[in-house]
């Protein structure tokens, strides 16, 4: 049972930790390529990935680090195209990175706030079918009373129609 928490713990801190792994990996690779290679496309890889970490706002972090990637990479990189192609695809890649993080942040909250209702539901319609149930049982037993009551009544009408024809019977009789 400890392993199987451990591991639980261990898989949310590896989505945590895998997304700037992977924008490491991305950068050095993007360092190695001459300029005018979109390598920085591959930088909305670990931003989805942070959309399923335990950390909802870590995306942010990780949008800020790929945008400094970007920007150090066109500093340090060896040249390939002309700069003002390669500072317009930056400039659009960062852009895509920070939307991309922006979506999945909102997507994101949008899910936890469904999850939240839902589980809101869950109990409301929970309180609803026991007081469903407490409700069905207070009628069941006014029910069983209300025939209790009948019977008597059709009991007492029974002995009053009989008294009622009995002292009729003896009216005649005597008359």
């Amino acid at each position: 049972m400890d392993d199987i928490i451990i591991m639980k713990k261990l898989g949310r801190q590896a989505l945590i930790v895998l997304p700037f792994v992977i924008a490491l990996a991305v950068f050095a690779a993007d360092l190695r390529v001459p300029m005018g290679w979109s390598v920085w496309l591959l930088y909305g890889v670990p931003v989805l990935i942070a959309a399923s970490s335990p950390r909802p706002r870590s995306v942010f972090l990780l949008a800020a680090v790929c945008t400094a990637f970007i920007a150090v990479d066109y500093v340090y990189s060896t040249p390939g195209a002309d700069q003002e192609s390669v500072i317009f695809n930056r400039f659009w890649g960062a852009v895509m990175i920070w939307v991309t993080a922006l979506i999945t942040f909102s997507y994101r909250r949008t899910v936890d706030a469904l999850r939240l209702a839902q589980a809101a539901l869950a109990a409301h319609i929970e309180e609803r079918e026991i007081y469903l149930n407490r409700t069905n049982e207070h009628l069941q037993q006014e029910r069983a009373e209300h025939r209790r009551t009948q019977d008597k009544l059709r009991a007492c009408e029974g002995r009053l129609h009989v008294a009622l024809h009995q002292e009729t019977t003896i009216r005649e009789q005597s008359r």
